[in-house]
């Protein structure tokens, strides 16, 4: 009779249920026996002992005609009574009653180990190696098993080889499924995931369950960029073409673009960049801004009527100041009538391409035709006149006059002011008499929290983590300069002197503000503490990320395939990962170990550390620049705040001693 026949006699269990319940592996006979022998040893069985109950195991297995490859079925489980009964009837013909008696003991215990055992008793420790094993057991494809679960199984093929674990919530929440697919308890394989990562997991179910939309969220209204046509596409283009010739009449430091290639940016590209195979930073500013304000006239109605899709996409419309004021209102509606940096910017931005001589739109009087076909009725009458050129210019200089009066009047009126505030997340780093203590603390926190060395990614990113930390707190750059920086091939940035020391060079080129505090190269040392980190990380972990083929120094663990989509459609290769990822991964670093449990991304680390400096060495702004990199007149002004606590420092110490002197 074999497992499966007594399996039969019960009425049917599912699978899945009955593991769950048991809390047993599939396990066969030869399996069992060996990690009994390994249990009772532990326990200090003697050998005879051992060697008594499994040869009770082998008449057992005899008496019910099963095999060691056989797997454990009912017999040991919901028909074991049945089972029990049908062994005794077996020997009570061939073996003496002591005999029977010790038997019928040692199945009872075997039965008793067997329901004690669970699936944690077996499992490897890690979460890849689990899976593999649990697949292995289970005897099913990991296209059936993908099925049950909802899981793709090129995923499952990827975490069983340990090349990936859960990363989103959506994964996390399939767990339980592919723990019921293989037939294991409830938590099997989630406790086998590294802690912070199941940390996290709860932590954002409990966030969706909880949270909802404010009332400031729920009463601002969408304007989402418009879909840029070829039309639109070849008119960007067309702007990106003129501010970047450095040859063109008019052409200044200040109102010419810069183009970069590909590998030397750092941010995320997309089409709004791209000019014949290089990228404008600039570009993708401005359209950042243009992208909403065309999108809003082709959904929001303007004095009666909105743009049709068909006529929205055409810059022409920066120069009908009756769009650009409707849609400034609307900015400062959504920031509940405030007049923020975005809304200066953006005029700013906008009468720049309306400027006389240099602007964009000022020079290219073929824009007039995209407004008449629209029925604008101002574009309607210029292109009645004879000198068509002329009066398209006439109209740009005009809407450049009224924007720049109204730029002067929202300074009057309605101060831009920022509405967001960058440091509330690090208020009480900033308020602590040793800003840059706090900071180090966290960063030694998240040192000390090393992950197994078996859970090979999850290493890799902490060598990472700590090394990204310690360079942000050892060479304070904005975050672009780390996202592009090089460890091997002509551009090195990181380099080893002859001393074994570390330094970080950068070409004026590389920095954001190359045409202010940036005009001379970057070239400085590496805090000594971190030389054993980068030492460690390029040679243990960096191989494991993805992206080690390439010369950039800090690399993602993971890549998502919308970033690959959208670099394929513009037949480009990024390689590097991007300062936006950078800055979240630093930013849920830091939560994991901030006291308060805020995370905060890396501009934060130069903010605590010009706060350090200046809280002890006052007014030492010209040290706070160069440690920045940037201007000393951007660092006064970012810092003016400190200037009011030095006064009242010394105010304060003045009255102290007056009072002392007084007594």
């Amino acid at each position: 009779m074999t497992a499966s026949t007594l399996s039969s006699i019960k009425s049917p269990v599912e699978p899945a249920l009955r593991a769950c319940q048991q809390k047993h592996a599939r396990l066969t006979y030869k399996e069992f026996e060996e990690h009994i022998r390994k249990l009772l040893a532990a326990d200090e069985w003697s050998a005879q002992r051992i060697a008594n109950i499994t040869s009770a195991l082998h008449d057992f297995m005899r008496a019910l005609e099963l095999y060691p490859v056989d797997v454990i079925g009912d017999e040991f489980g919901v028909a074991f009574a049945e089972s029990f009964r049908r062994y005794e009837d077996n020997i009570a013909d061939r073996l003496a009653p002591r005999t029977q008696k010790d038997r019928q003991e040692q199945v009872q215990k075997l039965q008793q180990l067997y329901d004690a055992l669970s699936i944690h008793d077996l499992l490897p420790a890690v979460f890849g190696d689990a899976l593999a094993y649990a697949v292995d057991r289970s005897g099913e494809t990991l296209a059936h098993i993908g099925r049950l679960s909802g899981i793709l199984p090129q995923v499952l093929g990827v975490w069983m080889h340990g090349k990936g674990t859960p990363q989103h919530q959506t994964s996390y929440a399939r767990i339980p499924g592919l723990e019921s697919a293989l037939g294991l308890p409830l938590g099997t394989l989630l406790s086998r995931l590294p802690p912070r990562r199941r940390a996290r997991y709860e932590r954002r179910k409990k966030e969706v369950a909880d949270s909802a939309p404010t009332p400031k969220q729920l009463s601002k209204t969408v304007c989402p960029s418009l879909r840029p046509t070829d039309r639109l596409k070849w008119q960007w283009e067309e702007m990106i073409r003129c501010k970047t010739d450095i040859t063109r009449e008019g052409a200044t430091a200040r109102n010419t673009w810069r183009l970069k290639a590909v590998e030397n940016s750092g941010f995320r590209i997309n089409w709004s960049h791209m000019l014949d195979g290089s990228v404008c930073a600039t570009a993708g500013v401005h359209w950042a801004m243009f992208g909403p304000f065309l999108g809003f006239i082709a959904t929001h109605a303007v004095r009666g009527r909105t743009v049709p899709l068909e006529h929205a996409d055409s810059l022409a419309w920066l120069a009908s100041t009756t769009h650009v004021k409707a849609f400034v209102q609307f900015l400062r509606a959504r920031a509940g009538n405030v007049t923020h940096h975005g809304v200066v910017t953006f005029i700013n931005n906008a009468r720049s391409h309306l400027r006389a001589g240099t602007g964009f739109l000022w020079q290219r009087h073929d824009f007039l035709d995209d407004l008449c076909a629209a029925g604008d009725a101002q574009a309607l009458a210029l292109a009645s006149r004879s000198d068509r050129e002329a009066g398209w210019q006439s109209y740009c200089t005009t809407s450049h006059l009224e924007l720049l009066k109204l730029e002067k009047s929202l300074a009057v009126q309605s101060p831009a002011r920022c509405v967001r505030r960058p440091a509330q997340r690090i208020e009480s780093i900033l308020g602590d008499e040793f800003p840059l203590k706090r900071l180090i603390r966290i960063v030694l926190d998240l040192e000390a929290d090393e992950p197994p060395q078996g859970h090979e990614r999850d290493y890799a990113a902490w060598v990472r983590d700590v090394l990204l930390c310690k360079m942000l707190v050892s060479n304070p750059l904005r975050v672009a300069q780390l996202s592009i920086m090089r460890f091997r091939g002509n551009r090195s940035n990181l380099y080893q002197t002859a001393d074994g020391g570390w330094r970080l060079r950068y070409d004026p080129s590389d920095f954001k503000n190359e045409k202010g505090a940036a005009s001379q190269e970057y070239d400085t040392a590496v805090e000594p503490s971190v030389w054993p980190w980068i030492r460690r990380f390029l040679s243990e972990a960096r191989s494991a990320l993805v992206g080690a083929d390439t010369e950039y120094v800090f690399l993602p663990a993971v890549v998502g395939p919308n970033r690959r989509a959208g670099y394929d459609a513009l037949n480009i290769e990024g390689n590097n990962w991007v300062a936006d990822s950078l800055g979240k991964r630093v930013t849920l670093v830091t939560s994991r170990y901030a006291p308060e449990g805020v995370g905060f991304g890396p501009h934060a680390f130069r903010h605590i550390i010009a706060t350090d400096h200046l809280k002890r060495h006052p007014q030492d702004y010209v040290t706070v620049a160069q440690l920045l990199h940037d201007k000393l007149e951007t660092v006064i002004k970012a810092y003016a705040h400190l200037k009011v606590d030095d006064s009242l420092r010394t105010l304060h110490a003045g009255v102290a001693q007056a009072l002392a002197e007084l007594k």
